[in-house]
């Protein structure tokens, strides 16, 4: 399985243009993603599948998720690091957000690691990098919504070399901002 997972993940590198040496070894992807897991990868999703979901939405999604979304259609460490296609929509609000009003309709649930949910911003690109990624938040656990990439493609990385754990409560984690306040800039 894990042959299968990095020739998906090589092939990735290869459409988006991420040089090799950023990704995680054989070893790392092995220890990651264990057969006792379940398969992380799926089917492919149809393109034409994925050109009907922007144009219901009216967004692009980022060239990396497409990619991703068009070798395998969502990805799993039992549960959905990245939803598959159908499963990807607005996103659900579980910490309150400082002086929002109305949640921006561009915020779009990207997956559900573990005890937070992963978003992105399909209508801010963030300066010199993609559209931005962040944690919803968790009222409950008293984590705020915050900006953990700066785009898809850096926290996919990362979170193949973590073995889909939530990287960003890690101690010293640098933190991108807070989604609101990036978003009306």
């Amino acid at each position: 399985m894990t042959t299968r997972l990095v020739e998906r993940v090589d092939r990735w590198a290869e459409i988006v243009g991420v040089d090799r040496n950023r990704l995680p070894s054989s070893e790392v992807l092995r220890a990651g993603f264990p057969s006792d897991k379940g398969q992380p990868y799926r089917a492919p999703a149809d393109p034409r599948q994925i050109a009907a979901w922007e144009r219901r939405h009216g967004f692009d999604l980022p060239r990396g998720l497409k990619a991703w979304l068009e070798i395998s259609d969502g990805f799993y460490r039992g549960i959905p690091l990245i939803h598959p296609l159908h499963a990807i929509g607005p996103m659900i609000p579980f910490a309150q957000v400082p002086n929002l009003i109305v949640q921006p309709e561009s915020w779009f649930e990207l997956g559900n690691p573990d005890g937070e949910t992963i978003c992105v911003d399909l209508a801010y690109d963030w300066p010199g990098g993609d559209r931005p990624i962040f944690a919803s938040g968790d009222d409950r656990r008293g984590l705020a919504p915050r900006i953990v990439s700066s785009g898809f493609n850096d926290w996919f990385l990362r979170l193949l070399h973590q073995g889909g754990r939530e990287f960003w409560d890690e101690p010293g984690f640098h933190i991108f901002g807070d989604p609101w306040i990036e978003h009306k800039r």
